[in-house]
């Protein structure tokens, strides 16, 4: 008999793997890196020594991951606000800076570039898109259109996808490449993990402790060590091999209950009120109406409900009130394609049972 969980680190995907002879390739023209920091400092090092880069437009609502390369590249920081109503993320842009670049951000995978408008892109003197959310929604972007000189994903939230982000360069190519090796180590941490965590979902077998360590160790030599690393080719493999259109339908089902089965209820504000076609949700937010955002987290653990927050506030951040109160209020309720119906109606129960119960 295994261990029933909702949420936490992927370990396999074997339902969702389409045979070898059909497995797809990377992004077109893409350039392979180790993680998404990676592929984010190649990107940095290349527009300061081509466009002479000095300072970056991020989004205040971001990841601290984000924020550090451009930081150890001595690359200025400023943030545009992002805000969160019923309507959906909010943002207000300012007048750019010499030499900068605009950072476009899309969230969750319900959103896309058309968020922002083409005029205003134009005024930067170029714009590096994050597709970390993105990456699976059925789109064509136009680079040339929207004034997108890079772009990059990281897949590792998506899938068990290890050791593999990518990167185009609108014409032209990378002038800074990945010289080192694979992070062995990494790996190593990585796959013995999985195989615990596999063990223990499906025969109950082992200590869960166990694969958490290890996977905090394999975070650990990320956060510390990310820069001029090749890619794992068993992540890239695995990118390939990802039945996408199945995962694709898988989370949008998914989605779509959990919107209406929480549309409406009190305290609860969800940023997307539809979900279209082309959208692959990462996750499913929703924001806290009152101060319960926490204690709610920790009636989904008890219930074996593992749902993360988006993200922590770091020491990079200079946020005002409304842009601070997106993460103290963000919860991101887990769709993804391990899971169904029945689990989204048990996360759907537990969150209503919560504030009914306050």
């Amino acid at each position: 008999m295994g261990y029933s969980e909702v949420g936490s680190e992927f370990w396999e995907n074997p339902e969702f793997c389409i045979k070898k002879k059909e497995k797809t390739g990377v992004i077109h023209q893409s350039e392979s890196f180790f993680c998404g920091r990676t592929a984010l400092d190649c990107i940095i090092r290349d527009a300061k020594h081509e466009i002479g880069l000095k300072s970056v437009l991020l989004p205040s609502y971001c990841c601290h991951t984000m924020i550090e390369p451009f930081v150890r590249n001595n690359i200025k920081i400023r943030f545009y606000s992002v805000t969160v109503t019923e309507k959906g993320f909010h943002r207000e842009i300012p007048e750019p800076q010499s030499k900068e670049a605009f950072y476009i951000m899309p969230y969750f995978g319900f959103e896309g570039i058309e968020v922002y408008k083409k005029g205003q892109l134009a005024r930067w003197d170029f714009c590096i898109l994050d597709e970390t959310h993105s990456c699976f929604r059925e789109d064509v972007i136009q680079c040339v259109d929207w004034n997108v000189k890079y772009r990059f994903a990281s897949y590792r939230k998506w899938a068990n996808i290890r050791g593999y982000a990518s990167a185009v360069k609108n014409n032209g190519n990378f002038r800074f490449l990945c010289d080192k090796s694979v992070k062995r180590e990494y790996v190593e941490l990585i796959m013995q993990a999985c195989s615990i965590k596999m063990g223990y979902m499906k025969t109950n077998q082992g200590n869960k402790e166990d694969f958490l360590r290890l996977y905090e160790e394999a975070e650990e030599l990320l956060e510390s060590d990310y820069i001029g690393y090749q890619a794992c080719e068993q992540g890239i493999l695995s990118y390939q091999m990802l039945d996408k259109n199945q995962m694709r339908t898988k989370r949008r089902e998914n989605a779509n209950y959990l919107l209406e089965k929480l549309r409406g209820k009190e305290n609860i504000i969800i940023p997307f009120s539809k979900i279209e076609e082309k959208d692959c949700p990462l996750f499913f937010p929703i924001f806290l109406k009152d101060s319960c955002r926490n204690g709610l987290k920790q009636y989904l653990i008890k219930q074996n409900i593992y749902c993360p927050i988006h993200w922590p506030i770091a020491s990079y951040h200079k946020l005002m009130g409304k842009e601070e109160r997106v993460y103290r209020q963000e919860l991101s309720l887990v769709c993804d394609q391990r899971y169904g119906i029945s689990d989204m109606s048990k996360i759907a129960d537990t969150i209503l049972d919560y504030l009914k119960s306050r």
